[in-house]
């Protein structure tokens, strides 16, 4: 059997105050869409985060019912939806039980008695078991099990089931949207809780995946495996913190074969606009001959004032979203308190000031001008 493993799209995505469904738009219409027109896969598995918000805007969710529509309907190929910790869940799985009957299997809120989807190819039957995100609590609730405390225990209950209920002849995939111990996290991940660390409350142990064929997991934006070659994260569909300006988005063509032993090939994703960031001095970077429209971060290192640094780069760059000017930053140390600010001169003061600042003295110049600048005050207002 052949899938295709994706997740994190967060359609509806504002990055910096920009809409970036356009650019979602053409990752999936431009390359998607062709992909599984030419890999041909038996299903497609979407492990979570469809939309960046429960309430998505009205362009985001007209974009998914034209994909959705062209990947089952026209090219005939099933998919199934688990939510994310950003979907709605009950707004996701409105009218799934109908939908299912088209091929559109979406799982958004936790059934107890565990669901599972059938595929089967020339060797037999393959279950796919979809672990919607869900709320530790809720999970505890279902089974009146005091113990679950943590996103660890509960999907170890709900895992547990899932393996007891399991037929052993038949192959598995499993669905889940979480948090891996030993998972490599970036900025634009919102926490599952409020102790969002490794070891922390809202992180599980990989091991919980043992005995399952492959792990088809989303939350985490890097696409990496952990624990085993079988436990992956797909990663984010674009980049969406820069953060993530060094990684390359992709989703997982995998082929299982009839003992349940899978190939994973990773497949790039190439965006209208890339994310990257640049680092220079500003008259440098202007004079690169190179123009671009993708989104950037750049960080200056001119020291002092510069007229309208963000202007002048988006005549060149249009899409520069951030500047950091790490020079201007104050250290770490307190402002000196060796002089008696009383007994010293506005000239001795500044200097002090200056070089806490920049960790540098006034050059003979600087003071010079400084002074000048003073007495002028001065005069002014005599």
């Amino acid at each position: 059997m052949r899938f295709i493993h994706t997740s994190d799209w967060h359609l509806g995505r504002f990055f910096f105050g920009l809409h970036l469904t356009a650019d979602q738009e053409y990752l999936l219409k431009e390359q998607f869409i062709p992909l599984i027109k030419d890999t041909k896969p038996n299903v497609l598995l979407i492990s979570g985060d469809l939309y960046d918000r429960a309430v998505p805007p009205l362009e985001a969710i007209a974009l998914l019912d034209e994909v959705l529509y062209k990947i089952i309907a026209e090219l005939k190929v099933p998919v199934v939806i688990i939510s994310g910790n950003h979907d709605s869940g009950e707004r996701l799985a409105f009218a799934s039980r109908f939908l299912s009957e088209q091929k559109l299997f979406v799982f958004g809120q936790f059934n107890p008695d565990v669901d599972s989807v059938t595929i089967s190819d020339s060797y037999g039957t393959i279950n796919i078991y979809p672990l919607p995100y869900t709320e530790p609590v809720t999970i505890r609730e279902a089974f009146s099990d005091k113990n679950i405390t943590d996103h660890n225990t509960a999907v170890s209950e709900v895992l547990n089931i899932i393996k007891l209920k399991h037929t052993a002849t038949n192959r598995a995939i499993v669905m889940a949207h979480v948090f891996t111990i030993g998972g490599e996290t970036c900025e634009s991940e919102r926490p599952l809780s409020s102790s969002s660390s490794a070891g922390g409350i809202d992180t599980v142990n990989t091991s919980l995946f043992n005995g399952f064929n492959y792990t088809a997991l989303g939350h985490l934006h890097r696409a990496q495996t952990v624990g085993n070659n079988t436990v992956r994260y797909s990663g984010s569909l674009m980049k969406y913190s820069f953060s993530e300006a060094n990684h390359v988005k992709s989703v997982e063509l995998v082929d299982m074969d009839k003992d349940g032993n899978c190939t994973s090939e990773r497949i790039p994703l190439t965006p209208k606009r890339d994310l990257r960031q640049i680092t220079g001095f500003l008259k440098g970077i202007l004079n690169n001959e190179n123009r671009s429209d993708d989104y950037l971060e750049v960080t200056l290192l001119d020291e002092g004032a510069l007229l309208n640094p963000m202007e002048k780069l988006r005549e060149k760059y249009p899409n520069v979203l951030k500047i950091e000017r790490p020079m201007l930053i104050k250290t770490d140390t307190k402002f000196s308190n060796s002089l008696a600010h009383k007994n010293v001169t506005k000239s001795e003061l500044f200097s002090c000031f200056f070089k806490e600042v920049e960790n540098k003295d006034l050059s003979d110049e600087q003071k010079t001008v400084f002074n000048e600048i003073l007495n002028n005050i001065n005069k002014y207002n005599q």
